[in-house]
C-alpha cells in the first residue's frame, strides 16, 4: 500500500476490459439518440454530432440513473475497492455517487479552483477518470500540489477576481492528457480546471472522491461517504414512489412559497431516482398535523416507500408528536426524506439521533 500523497498528480491505472464502464456509457447513450432522434451513436466521442445542446441535461439525467443501477455500482464499487487496497489506507470511505461532466466541443470552460474551496476537506483525494483518451484541450488542467499552495496564497493576499484567478491559472496550469483506462488522482488542496475545448471531441468522465481515515470531511454531509464494504451501505437502486409535504414552519420554511418548496423537492427527486405522485400541504390552522397523520395512516399512501419533506423545519416541535410520527414511519417502513438539508430517516437509530441532527 502507498501512501496517497505518492499518487497526487500522477496517474493510476485500471484494467478497461474488466472495468469497462465505457460500454455501460455507450449503451445508455446510443438508446437516448434512438429514441430522442431515431440516429444511432457511432462513438462517444462524436456525442456532439447527435446530441442537441438543447437535450444535454436530459442525458445527463439519463447516465445519473445508470450510476445508481445495480450494474455500474457493482463495477465501479469492486475498482473503488482496488485502488483503497492498492493505494489508500484501510478504513477509507469512497463518494457513494459520483458526478458526471461532459464537455462538448467549444463547449464552456470550469473556473480554476480547489475543491476544498467548495466545501471539501483540505485531504479529500480526487479521482478523475475519462471514458475516452483525451486531448489538449478538452482534458483536465492541473497545478501541482507545491504551486497550489503558493498560487493560493498569492490569490487571497491580493484578494483575486474570478477572472483574475483564472487569468493566473491559466499561466501556472498544465494539461494532463489522460487515455481511458487512467484516472488522475489529485487532493482538494490542488487547482484545477479545464480550458474551451476546441477540439472536435466531446469529452465524458466521471469523478470520485475518497475519504482516509481520521482526514476531515470538510462540510459535506456524512452520507456523501460509503465504505466499501457493501454490505452495509448501498446506493438506492429500486424505483422509489413518493408524496411531497410542504407547509410552513416555525423558521425559514415560512418565508419560502409553496411553489419553489415544490420545486426543491421535485429537483431532489429527480436527482435521486424517486418518482414523486403528488405533493400535499399541511394545514396551517391546525397544531396536530392532520395531512401529514394521514400520510402516514390513511390507506391510500400504502403504495409510497418514501415523504420527501421540504425541510425538517417542517417536523412538529411537540416531543410527543415528535415520536408518534417516527414510529408510524418506522412501521410503516417509510423513509421521511428532507430534501433542503439531504437527510433521510430512518437513517438515524433513535430520536436522539433524530434531535440531534435535525437541530429541533
Amino acid at each position: 500500500m502507498k501512501n496517497s500523497s505518492d499518487i497526487r498528480g500522477q496517474k493510476i491505472t485500471f484494467n478497461p476490459t474488466h472495468f469497462d464502464f465505457a460500454h455501460l456509457f455507450e449503451e445508455v447513450v446510443i438508446l437516448f439518440c434512438e429514441k430522442k432522434y431515431g440516429n444511432s451513436l457511432v462513438k462517444l466521442t462524436s456525442l456532439h454530432e447527435v446530441v442537441k445542446e438543447k437535450d444535454i441535461e436530459e442525458l445527463s439525467q439519463k447516465l445519473y440513473e445508470l450510476m445508481r443501477s445495480q450494474r455500474f455500482q457493482t463495477t465501479y464499487v469492486e475498482l473503488c475497492n482496488q485502488i483503497v487496497k492498492e493505494h489508500l489506507p484501510e478504513g477509507t470511505k469512497f463518494q457513494k455517487l459520483p458526478s458526471l461532466r461532459i464537455q462538448l466541443p467549444h463547449g464552456a470552460t470550469v473556473s480554476y479552483h480547489t475543491d476544498h474551496m467548495y466545501g471539501h476537506g483540505p485531504e479529500i483525494v480526487n479521482f478523475w477518470l475519462p471514458l475516452m483518451n483525451t486531448n489538449k484541450t478538452n482534458t483536465l488542467y492541473l497545478a501541482s500540489a507545491d504551486k497550489s499552495i503558493s498560487l493560493l496564497q498569492d490569490i487571497s493576499d491580493k484578494r483575486m477576481s474570478i477572472t483574475e484567478i483564472n487569468f493566473l491559472c491559466r499561466k501556472e496550469c498544465s494539461p494532463v492528457l489522460v487515455n481511458y483506462g487512467e484516472v488522475l488522482v489529485f487532493d482538494a488542496s490542488m487547482l484545477h480546471g479545464s480550458e474551451k475545448n476546441i477540439s472536435e471531441e466531446t469529452r465524458i468522465s466521471f469523478d470520485f472522491r475518497m475519504q482516509k481515515p481520521e482526514s476531515s470531511i470538510g462540510f459535506k454531509p456524512e452520507k456523501f461517504f460509503r465504505s466499501t464494504n457493501m454490505e452495509n451501505e448501498t446506493v438506492h437502486t429500486e424505483e422509489r414512489t413518493a408524496i411531497g409535504y410542504i407547509g410552513q414552519g416555525k423558521g425559514f420554511s415560512k418565508f419560502v412559497p409553496p411553489k419553489n418548496q415544490i420545486l426543491t423537492i421535485h429537483s431532489y427527486c429527480r436527482e435521486n431516482h424517486i418518482t414523486i405522485q403528488l405533493t400535499e400541504t399541511e394545514i396551517l390552522t391546525m397544531s396536530h398535523f392532520p395531512i401529514l397523520m394521514d400520510m402516514l395512516e390513511g390507506s391510500e399512501y400504502r403504495k409510497m416507500t418514501s415523504i420527501v419533506f421540504y425541510s425538517t423545519d417542517l417536523l412538529p416541535r411537540d416531543s410527543e408528536m415528535l415520536d408518534k410520527i417516527l414510529s408510524l414511519s418506522r412501521d410503516r417502513g417509510l423513509e421521511l426524506i428532507f430534501a433542503s438539508e439531504d437527510i433521510i430517516y430512518p437513517t438515524f437509530n433513535n430520536k436522539a439521533d433524530v434531535v440531534r441532527t435535525l437541530g429541533i
